[in-house]
């Protein structure tokens, strides 16, 4: 999980929808598109990489 921040674009329809989700996640009912969910959740996570 990665903590929301104004850097994050391409959410999903009605996201961020706050309160409790301090974080986001890529969510593929939303077409992969970012969503914002609670920080406690553990989630697969991707890396980036310089090539």
């Amino acid at each position: 999980m990665i903590p929301i921040t104004p850097n994050l674009t391409d959410w999903g329809t009605g996201e961020p929808s706050g309160g409790h989700e301090h974080c986001g996640d890529l969510f593929g009912g939303y077409d992969y598109r970012w969503n914002d969910s609670p920080c406690d959740q553990q989630r697969p996570f991707i890396c980036e990489k310089k090539i």
